[in-house]
């Protein structure tokens, strides 16, 4: 049977991304949310802190953020800050974090301008320059099969 078509009250020029994770999908603009159940687009859920860069939903369906503001999971209360801080204090997640992922493996990865952290069983891993990171100018992340992330 074909697809049927779902119209959303967002501009087009707002849209940055759709994401999606079993029957439910969000509409990302700016620094809303719009959840899109099966035949309709909700109203923007509660605005997200900052400008939103990108989102990933775990495979358990939660919603996390990477805004202008730091990286967020969709909580009970609201949005949740996460804390990303490396061995030597500095906070990776606190504020301009640039892409948000989940690996095959159902890590947490998040990109920022000093480099790429993932969250692994014993905690936080970081990767930068030093560590052979080519770049550290992200636009995003994605993940690949066998935890391979680009």
């Amino acid at each position: 049977s074909a697809a049927a078509s779902v119209l959303a009250a967002v501009p087009w020029r707002r849209v940055q991304q759709i994401a999606r994770q079993g029957d439910q999908a969000w509409i990302v603009a700016d620094s809303e949310l719009f959840p899109w159940h099966s035949t309709r687009v909700q109203a923007s859920r509660d605005r997200v802190p900052g400008r939103i860069a990108q989102v990933a939903v775990s495979s358990i369906g939660k919603l996390y953020v990477a805004s202008s503001e730091g990286v967020f999971r969709d909580a009970a209360g609201g949005w949740e800050r996460i804390s990303v801080v490396d061995p030597g204090g500095r906070a990776w997640g606190s504020r301009d974090v640039l892409g948000v992922a989940f690996d095959s493996l159902q890590q947490l990865w998040i990109a920022t301008q000093a480099g790429v952290a993932h969250r692994a069983s014993s905690g936080w891993i970081f990767h930068e320059g030093k560590d052979g990171l080519p770049y550290s100018d992200f636009t995003g992340i994605a993940a690949g099969p066998d935890g391979v992330v680009w």
